[in-house]
């Protein structure tokens, strides 16, 4: 069976079984603020992140609404990426996946969430795609 280039997944052989077994195309979730304009700081580092994704050959996946979002999305597409949606950044957390700050938030909580574990932080477009990309 060959891959279909348009498809999330791709078939492969199993090498111990010789059956076929899909393979997942690897995603990385963006989420930010719907507010940030076109043009601003924030707009330019998502539309870098998204490219970078892009290039990396991850799907990107986000919350679909505006700013951010829109503008990470855009260039993926742009530079011939996958984009998919998500709604909360908790859903990563709750599975056990990192998840990386790009000149966001710090998190920090008592007891075992003090630190904010699984929270990596970046300065840079450049930073973030390489932790997410690390990370997965």
């Amino acid at each position: 069976m060959s891959a279909d280039p348009e498809s999330r997944g791709s078939f492969v052989n199993h090498e111990a079984t010789k059956e076929p077994r899909i393979r997942r195309q690897q995603q990385v979730a963006v989420i930010g603020a719907s507010g940030a304009e076109e043009g601003s700081e924030a707009w330019r580092l998502a539309e870098e992140v998204g490219r970078r994704l892009a290039e990396a050959g991850v799907a990107l996946i986000c919350g679909g609404g505006g700013g951010v979002m829109e503008a990470a999305s855009r260039a993926a597409a742009e530079a011939g990426g996958e984009w998919g949606t998500l709604s909360e950044i908790g859903f990563a957390r709750v599975i056990g996946h990192e998840v990386v700050a790009l000149r966001s938030w710090e998190l920090d909580g008592r007891e075992r969430m003090r630190g904010g574990p699984g929270v990596v932080a970046a300065e840079t477009a450049e930073e973030a795609v390489a932790a997410a990309l690390a990370a997965l």
